[in-house]
């Protein structure tokens, strides 16, 4: 990922809430385990969501 890529992605989960501080350097070397992380984060989020569309 680009330096570019990578700020935006560290904002846009901070705009989002995720609880825990993504710093760019978290991404110096690969990281599955965060990577691991920020995605089942994103789909329980999107699960709930959807949870409450549905009632």
């Amino acid at each position: 990922m680009s330096f570019r890529d990578l700020r935006n992605f560290t904002e846009m989960m901070r705009a989002l809430g995720y609880p825990r501080h993504i710093s760019m350097e978290n991404f110096r070397t690969p990281n599955f385990d965060l990577v691991s992380e920020v995605l089942l984060w994103l789909v329980k989020r999107l699960e709930l969501h959807f949870i409450e569309l549905e009632k």
